[in-house]
Protein backbone atom coordinates (compact mmCIF):
# COMPACT_ATOMS: atom_id res chain seq x y z
CA UNK A 1 0.00 0.00 0.00
CA UNK A 2 1.15 3.59 -0.54
CA UNK A 3 2.77 5.23 2.44
CA UNK A 4 0.18 6.74 4.76
CA UNK A 5 -2.76 4.71 3.34
CA UNK A 6 -4.82 2.57 5.69
CA UNK A 7 -7.77 1.59 3.52
CA UNK A 8 -8.58 0.24 0.03
CA UNK A 9 -11.83 1.31 -1.60
CA UNK A 10 -13.16 -1.08 -4.23
CA UNK A 11 -13.74 0.30 -7.70
CA UNK A 12 -17.42 -0.68 -7.46
CA UNK A 13 -17.87 1.96 -4.76
CA UNK A 14 -16.29 4.80 -6.72
CA UNK A 15 -17.22 6.89 -9.73
CA UNK A 16 -14.98 9.08 -11.87
CA UNK A 17 -16.18 12.55 -12.80
CA UNK A 18 -13.49 14.15 -14.98
CA UNK A 19 -10.43 14.53 -12.81
CA UNK A 20 -12.43 13.87 -9.66
CA UNK A 21 -13.36 10.60 -7.99
CA UNK A 22 -16.53 10.36 -5.94
CA UNK A 23 -16.88 7.57 -3.36
CA UNK A 24 -20.01 5.92 -2.04
CA UNK A 25 -21.17 6.93 1.42
CA UNK A 26 -19.24 4.90 3.97
CA UNK A 27 -16.74 3.86 1.24
CA UNK A 28 -18.35 0.43 0.91
CA UNK A 29 -18.07 -2.57 3.24
CA UNK A 30 -14.73 -3.44 4.81
CA UNK A 31 -11.30 -1.90 4.76
CA UNK A 32 -9.87 -4.50 2.36
CA UNK A 33 -6.49 -4.54 4.04
CA UNK A 34 -4.66 -7.72 4.95
CA UNK A 35 -2.18 -7.30 7.76
CA UNK A 36 1.37 -8.46 7.08
CA UNK A 37 1.78 -11.99 8.38
CA UNK A 38 -1.97 -12.71 8.50
CA UNK A 39 -1.43 -15.68 6.15
CA UNK A 40 2.06 -16.80 7.17
CA UNK A 41 5.20 -15.21 8.56
CA UNK A 42 8.92 -15.70 8.11
CA UNK A 43 9.98 -18.96 9.75
CA UNK A 44 6.54 -20.61 9.58
CA UNK A 45 6.40 -24.24 8.41
CA UNK A 46 4.17 -24.27 5.33
CA UNK A 47 4.60 -27.81 3.98
CA UNK A 48 5.61 -30.78 6.12
CA UNK A 49 8.33 -33.16 4.95
CA UNK A 50 6.69 -35.79 2.78
CA UNK A 51 3.90 -33.54 1.52
CA UNK A 52 2.75 -34.54 -1.96
CA UNK A 53 3.10 -31.61 -4.34
CA UNK A 54 -0.17 -30.96 -6.10
CA UNK A 55 -2.06 -28.02 -7.52
CA UNK A 56 -2.75 -26.43 -4.12
CA UNK A 57 0.56 -27.12 -2.38
CA UNK A 58 2.54 -25.77 -5.33
CA UNK A 59 0.58 -22.50 -5.04
CA UNK A 60 1.56 -22.26 -1.36
CA UNK A 61 5.23 -22.91 -2.09
CA UNK A 62 5.30 -20.32 -4.86
CA UNK A 63 3.45 -17.79 -2.65
CA UNK A 64 6.31 -18.11 -0.16
CA UNK A 65 8.63 -16.87 -2.93
CA UNK A 66 10.43 -20.21 -3.10
CA UNK A 67 12.04 -20.76 -6.50
CA UNK A 68 13.41 -24.22 -5.62
CA UNK A 69 12.08 -27.11 -3.54
CA UNK A 70 13.87 -30.24 -2.35
CA UNK A 71 11.89 -33.24 -3.57
CA UNK A 72 12.20 -37.02 -3.87
CA UNK A 73 12.36 -38.68 -7.26
CA UNK A 74 9.45 -40.91 -8.21
CA UNK A 75 10.51 -44.51 -7.50
CA UNK A 76 10.74 -46.62 -10.65
CA UNK A 77 8.76 -49.84 -10.23
CA UNK A 78 8.81 -53.04 -12.29
CA UNK A 79 6.00 -55.58 -11.84
CA UNK A 80 6.49 -59.25 -12.73
CA UNK A 81 3.58 -61.66 -12.72
CA UNK A 82 4.38 -65.38 -12.67
CA UNK A 83 2.40 -68.36 -13.89
CA UNK A 84 2.09 -70.20 -17.22
CA UNK A 85 -1.66 -70.29 -16.70
CA UNK A 86 -1.96 -66.50 -16.93
CA UNK A 87 -3.27 -64.97 -20.15
CA UNK A 88 -3.94 -61.34 -21.11
CA UNK A 89 -7.55 -60.25 -20.57
CA UNK A 90 -9.56 -61.07 -23.66
CA UNK A 91 -7.43 -64.13 -24.49
CA UNK A 92 -7.95 -66.46 -21.54
CA UNK A 93 -11.10 -67.98 -23.05
CA UNK A 94 -9.02 -69.22 -25.98
CA UNK A 95 -7.18 -71.76 -23.76
CA UNK A 96 -8.78 -74.35 -21.55
CA UNK A 97 -5.97 -74.12 -18.98
CA UNK A 98 -5.78 -70.31 -18.83
CA UNK A 99 -7.08 -67.69 -16.42
CA UNK A 100 -7.19 -63.93 -17.06
CA UNK A 101 -4.19 -62.12 -15.59
CA UNK A 102 -5.62 -59.39 -13.36
CA UNK A 103 -3.33 -58.77 -10.40
CA UNK A 104 -0.57 -56.80 -12.12
CA UNK A 105 -3.11 -54.31 -13.49
CA UNK A 106 -4.32 -53.52 -9.98
CA UNK A 107 -0.79 -53.30 -8.60
CA UNK A 108 0.24 -50.95 -11.42
CA UNK A 109 -2.71 -48.66 -10.68
CA UNK A 110 -1.82 -48.63 -6.98
CA UNK A 111 1.82 -47.80 -7.79
CA UNK A 112 0.81 -44.86 -9.95
CA UNK A 113 -1.66 -43.60 -7.36
CA UNK A 114 1.15 -43.72 -4.77
CA UNK A 115 3.21 -41.34 -6.90
CA UNK A 116 5.68 -43.89 -8.30
CA UNK A 117 6.40 -44.70 -11.95
CA UNK A 118 5.64 -48.08 -13.51
CA UNK A 119 8.46 -48.81 -15.95
CA UNK A 120 7.47 -52.41 -16.75
CA UNK A 121 4.57 -54.80 -16.25
CA UNK A 122 5.55 -58.26 -17.47
CA UNK A 123 4.27 -61.82 -17.19
CA UNK A 124 7.12 -64.33 -16.83
CA UNK A 125 7.11 -67.99 -17.84
CA UNK A 126 7.46 -70.68 -15.18
CA UNK A 127 11.08 -71.30 -16.14
CA UNK A 128 13.74 -70.52 -13.54
CA UNK A 129 16.48 -69.54 -16.06
CA UNK A 130 14.08 -67.25 -17.91
CA UNK A 131 12.84 -65.69 -14.67
CA UNK A 132 16.41 -65.20 -13.42
CA UNK A 133 17.24 -63.26 -16.59
CA UNK A 134 14.04 -61.22 -16.27
CA UNK A 135 14.76 -60.47 -12.61
CA UNK A 136 18.26 -59.24 -13.49
CA UNK A 137 16.95 -56.97 -16.23
CA UNK A 138 14.34 -55.43 -13.95
CA UNK A 139 16.78 -54.96 -11.06
CA UNK A 140 19.06 -52.99 -13.40
CA UNK A 141 16.22 -50.63 -14.37
CA UNK A 142 13.97 -50.28 -11.32
CA UNK A 143 14.19 -49.09 -7.73
CA UNK A 144 11.51 -51.58 -6.66
CA UNK A 145 10.70 -54.93 -8.26
CA UNK A 146 7.36 -56.51 -7.40
CA UNK A 147 6.74 -60.18 -8.16
CA UNK A 148 3.30 -61.74 -7.82
CA UNK A 149 2.62 -65.42 -7.19
CA UNK A 150 5.12 -68.25 -7.08
CA UNK A 151 5.67 -67.97 -3.32
CA UNK A 152 4.43 -71.39 -2.22
CA UNK A 153 6.31 -74.70 -2.16
CA UNK A 154 5.39 -76.03 -5.60
CA UNK A 155 8.06 -77.19 -8.02
CA UNK A 156 7.37 -74.16 -10.21
CA UNK A 157 7.19 -71.52 -7.51
CA UNK A 158 10.23 -69.44 -8.41
CA UNK A 159 9.43 -66.02 -6.91
CA UNK A 160 12.33 -66.12 -4.46
CA UNK A 161 14.73 -68.43 -6.36
CA UNK A 162 14.67 -66.11 -9.38
CA UNK A 163 16.44 -63.46 -7.27
CA UNK A 164 18.90 -65.72 -5.42
CA UNK A 165 21.60 -65.49 -8.10
CA UNK A 166 21.29 -61.68 -7.85
CA UNK A 167 22.18 -61.71 -4.15
CA UNK A 168 18.73 -61.81 -2.59
CA UNK A 169 18.73 -60.92 1.12
CA UNK A 170 15.36 -61.62 2.73
CA UNK A 171 14.15 -59.14 5.33
CA UNK A 172 11.06 -61.18 6.14
CA UNK A 173 9.33 -64.16 4.58
CA UNK A 174 5.67 -64.86 5.37
CA UNK A 175 3.54 -62.88 7.79
CA UNK A 176 0.96 -64.25 10.25
CA UNK A 177 -1.91 -62.46 8.53
CA UNK A 178 -5.04 -63.39 6.59
CA UNK A 179 -5.23 -62.96 3.70
CA UNK A 180 -1.65 -62.60 2.46
CA UNK A 181 0.50 -64.97 4.51
CA UNK A 182 3.03 -65.61 1.66
CA UNK A 183 4.06 -61.92 1.37
CA UNK A 184 7.82 -61.30 1.61
CA UNK A 185 10.35 -58.49 1.29
CA UNK A 186 14.04 -58.49 0.39
CA UNK A 187 16.93 -56.67 -1.26
CA UNK A 188 18.89 -57.64 -4.37
CA UNK A 189 21.51 -55.59 -6.21
CA UNK A 190 20.73 -52.79 -3.78
CA UNK A 191 17.09 -52.69 -4.93
CA UNK A 192 13.89 -53.51 -3.08
CA UNK A 193 12.08 -56.73 -3.98
CA UNK A 194 8.53 -57.28 -2.75
CA UNK A 195 6.83 -60.64 -3.22
CA UNK A 196 3.04 -60.62 -3.23
CA UNK A 197 0.68 -63.62 -3.19
CA UNK A 198 -0.84 -64.78 -6.45
CA UNK A 199 -4.45 -64.73 -5.25
CA UNK A 200 -5.95 -61.37 -6.29
CA UNK A 201 -7.45 -60.38 -2.95
CA UNK A 202 -4.35 -61.45 -1.03
CA UNK A 203 -2.16 -59.49 -3.43
CA UNK A 204 -4.20 -56.30 -3.20
CA UNK A 205 -4.54 -56.44 0.59
CA UNK A 206 -0.80 -56.96 1.11
CA UNK A 207 0.01 -54.30 -1.48
CA UNK A 208 -2.26 -51.87 0.34
CA UNK A 209 -0.41 -52.52 3.60
CA UNK A 210 3.20 -53.14 2.53
CA UNK A 211 3.68 -51.64 -0.94
CA UNK A 212 2.06 -48.32 -0.12
CA UNK A 213 4.22 -48.04 3.01
CA UNK A 214 7.39 -48.88 1.07
CA UNK A 215 6.70 -46.35 -1.68
CA UNK A 216 5.81 -43.72 0.90
CA UNK A 217 9.14 -44.19 2.66
CA UNK A 218 11.03 -43.90 -0.62
CA UNK A 219 9.29 -40.56 -1.22
CA UNK A 220 10.03 -39.05 2.16
CA UNK A 221 6.65 -39.79 3.70
CA UNK A 222 5.86 -41.53 6.96
CA UNK A 223 3.74 -44.66 7.18
CA UNK A 224 1.07 -42.75 9.10
CA UNK A 225 0.62 -40.42 6.14
CA UNK A 226 -0.55 -43.27 3.91
CA UNK A 227 -1.92 -45.82 6.40
CA UNK A 228 -4.44 -43.80 8.37
CA UNK A 229 -6.31 -46.20 10.66
CA UNK A 230 -9.66 -45.04 12.01
CA UNK A 231 -12.11 -46.21 14.67
CA UNK A 232 -15.48 -46.86 13.01
CA UNK A 233 -18.74 -48.61 13.96
CA UNK A 234 -19.91 -51.96 12.63
CA UNK A 235 -23.25 -52.08 10.83
CA UNK A 236 -23.77 -55.79 11.53
CA UNK A 237 -22.27 -58.77 13.30
CA UNK A 238 -18.73 -59.88 12.46
CA UNK A 239 -17.61 -63.43 13.27
CA UNK A 240 -14.62 -64.33 15.44
CA UNK A 241 -11.22 -64.59 13.76
CA UNK A 242 -8.61 -67.36 13.92
CA UNK A 243 -4.99 -67.37 14.99
CA UNK A 244 -3.74 -64.87 12.41
CA UNK A 245 -4.26 -61.11 12.26
CA UNK A 246 -7.17 -60.78 9.85
CA UNK A 247 -8.06 -58.00 7.44
CA UNK A 248 -11.76 -58.18 6.66
CA UNK A 249 -12.99 -56.56 3.47
CA UNK A 250 -15.96 -54.29 4.16
CA UNK A 251 -18.14 -51.61 2.64
CA UNK A 252 -19.14 -48.34 4.27
CA UNK A 253 -22.81 -47.45 4.55
CA UNK A 254 -25.02 -45.01 6.42
CA UNK A 255 -25.06 -47.27 9.48
CA UNK A 256 -21.32 -48.13 9.49
CA UNK A 257 -19.01 -50.79 8.11
CA UNK A 258 -20.57 -53.94 6.73
CA UNK A 259 -18.20 -56.91 6.13
CA UNK A 260 -18.65 -58.54 2.75
CA UNK A 261 -20.08 -62.03 2.70
CA UNK A 262 -17.32 -63.62 0.59
CA UNK A 263 -13.90 -63.26 2.25
CA UNK A 264 -12.11 -65.86 0.10
CA UNK A 265 -8.61 -64.76 -0.94
CA UNK A 266 -9.23 -65.56 -4.59
CA UNK A 267 -12.44 -63.62 -5.17
CA UNK A 268 -12.28 -60.56 -7.37
CA UNK A 269 -15.82 -59.17 -7.44
CA UNK A 270 -15.43 -58.32 -3.75
CA UNK A 271 -12.43 -56.13 -4.61
CA UNK A 272 -14.76 -53.84 -6.54
CA UNK A 273 -17.26 -53.84 -3.69
CA UNK A 274 -14.88 -53.31 -0.75
CA UNK A 275 -13.70 -49.84 0.24
CA UNK A 276 -12.41 -50.55 3.77
CA UNK A 277 -10.22 -53.12 5.53
CA UNK A 278 -11.20 -54.01 9.10
CA UNK A 279 -8.18 -54.98 11.20
CA UNK A 280 -8.90 -57.81 13.61
CA UNK A 281 -6.32 -59.13 16.09
CA UNK A 282 -5.60 -62.88 16.28
CA UNK A 283 -8.28 -64.89 18.09
CA UNK A 284 -10.64 -61.92 18.32
CA UNK A 285 -14.17 -62.75 19.52
CA UNK A 286 -17.23 -62.09 17.41
CA UNK A 287 -18.55 -58.52 17.38
CA UNK A 288 -22.04 -57.05 17.24
CA UNK A 289 -23.56 -54.18 15.29
CA UNK A 290 -22.51 -50.89 16.85
CA UNK A 291 -19.19 -52.21 18.15
CA UNK A 292 -16.15 -50.15 17.16
CA UNK A 293 -13.44 -51.59 14.92
CA UNK A 294 -10.11 -50.35 13.57
CA UNK A 295 -10.26 -49.84 9.81
CA UNK A 296 -8.24 -48.55 6.86
CA UNK A 297 -9.58 -47.10 3.64
CA UNK A 298 -8.88 -49.73 0.98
Amino acid sequence: MPKGADRVIMQEYSAREGDTVRFAEGYGPGWHVRAAGSDFSAGDLLLDVGTRLGSRTIVTAAAADQAMLKVCLRPKVAIIGTGDELAPPGEAHLRADAVPESVTFGIAAMVQHAGAEVIARIIGDDSLPALERLAGEMLDKADVVIVTGGASVGERDFAKPMFVSHGLELLFSKVAMKPGKPVWLGRAKGKWVLGLPGNPTSAMVTACLFLRALLAGLQGQSITQVLQWRELPLACQMPATGGRETFVRARWGADGLRPLGNQDSGVQLALAQADWLIRSAPNSPGLDAGDTVTALEF
